[in-house]
């Protein structure tokens, strides 16, 4: 989860999946963004990372770009295996 303008989240993006390109190109701002989550919130935040994206090896290496890469390859998965929509910008 991110903040975003709700126009776009609403009207443009919906239901449809960020694809891997869209998630590099924003890779740097998701990464200061979740530093921001996870010093305002870190059992939270590294609970939900752990969970959506990498499994328990976060807590150990703290390595955003795994996450990164992860998060490429469930979106992968949920538009080339599931069929969903993609989001581009």
């Amino acid at each position: 989860m991110l903040p975003t303008d709700r126009y776009l989240n609403q009207q443009q993006k919906k239901d449809k999946i960020p694809t891997r390109q869209l998630i590099k190109k924003s890779a740097n701002r998701i990464m200061e963004y979740w530093s921001y989550y996870e010093t305002a919130m870190p059992l939270l935040f590294n609970s939900q990372i752990e969970v959506a994206l990498i499994g328990e090896n976060f807590k150990e290496n703290n390595c955003y770009e795994l996450a990164i890469e992860s998060l490429c390859k469930k979106s992968d998965y949920l538009i080339y295996d599931r069929g969903h929509s993609k989001f581009e910008i």
